[in-house]
């Protein structure tokens, strides 16, 4: 599930456009049927439910679903500033689902504001109360998150783009370690998941050749958790580049990242340090066979995070194909 909502924001691009140079409605609508592959601890899936201890990183578990891509835009008619609501493209926290509404404002030629929020919702992700139960069937619970963002872009000579993304993250039933009947409170609470998440975001843009842009990017996320073991500052550089004409899109990007934390975790001993590389490609054809405005769209995405701490290590992977129309 967390994949699926990375798989998400890698398609963001898909349905974004720029300011509309005329008033009136917008927007986009794709289906994608997915299939996905994880191991994690932190999968809520029933073949992951039971882990004999804490020195594995979970089992692996397949699954199916439609990833839906909604984008509604409305542009009044000074044609300066655009209303829009759809998939975030932004989640600071773990990847749960997440719809944004907001506006784009132009400050002139080459300068663009973005401000966006994505509110809490009924529907979230899915974890586990205690992760850390041992021996017995682990029980389910939602994930939620809200917040929002502020972006400016400058698309003018030397192109580039700034962003803070803010969320907060909480679980509707939080016991992790509560089934670590030998720690003391204090120590359990240090393993509280509930937290507040920053975001910055800097990417340049380096166009090649004729639709071909090359975007190295620098991303810093920092968690301020109620329990400290979940505290941590990740730094990811991400290199991403674009291929596009009037019939075909084409983004890769690779992303290596380093998360730390100062704290010691109190059920290892040590604080975390994971080691994270993953690779997503995004590829639109537009117009098949004719049919305006309809698109196939095919995605693929891996990732891989190496902890020093085996419980944290994780590793999921995607493969989709489906069709949309924009208008």
């Amino acid at each position: 599930y967390v994949l699926s909502m990375t798989l998400s924001f890698s398609c963001y691009s898909v349905l974004a456009e720029p300011l509309a140079e005329k008033a009136g409605w917008g927007g986009g609508l794709y289906l994608v049927p997915v299939g996905f592959t994880q191991k994690s601890q932190f999968a809520a899936e029933h073949d992951n439910r039971l882990t004999a201890d804490l020195n594995n990183s979970g089992k692996t578990s397949n699954l199916f679903s439609v990833l839906p891509l909604v984008r509604l835009d409305y542009t009044p008619s000074d044609s300066q500033t655009h209303f829009f609501f759809g998939n975030s493209q932004e989640n600071v926290t773990k990847g749960q689902i997440a719809m944004e509404f907001g506006l784009v404002h132009s400050l002139g030629q080459d300068d663009k504001i973005t401000f966006a929020i994505f509110p809490e919702l009924p529907f979230s992700g899915e974890t586990w109360k205690d992760p850390f139960l041992t021996g017995q069937n682990r029980q389910k619970t939602n994930e939620r998150a809200g917040g929002g963002r502020i972006k400016f872009e400058h698309a003018g000579d030397h192109s580039f783009d700034v962003q803070y993304a803010f969320a907060k993250n909480r679980m509707d039933v939080e016991e992790s370690g509560s089934s670590l009947t030998q720690l003391s409170s204090p120590l359990r609470a240090m393993l509280n998941r509930n937290a507040e998440f920053h975001r910055l975001n800097v990417n340049m843009n380096f166009p090649i050749s004729q639709g071909v842009i090359i975007i190295p990017s620098l991303q810093i996320t920092t968690s301020d958790a109620q329990g400290d073991a979940n505290d941590f500052a990740e730094g990811t550089f991400i290199l991403q580049s674009l291929y596009i004409t009037e019939t075909h899109f084409f983004s890769a990007a690779l992303r290596i990242g380093r998360k730390e934390s100062r704290v010691e975790n109190p059920v290892f001993n040590l604080p975390q340090n994971d080691r994270t590389l993953s690779l997503d490609a995004v590829y639109k054809y537009a117009e098949p066979l004719g049919y305006k405005n309809w698109s196939l769209l095919g995605v693929a995405i891996w990732k891989k995070s190496d902890s020093n701490l085996t419980f944290y290590d994780s590793q999921s992977a995607a493969l989709g194909i489906g069709s949309g129309s924009t208008w």
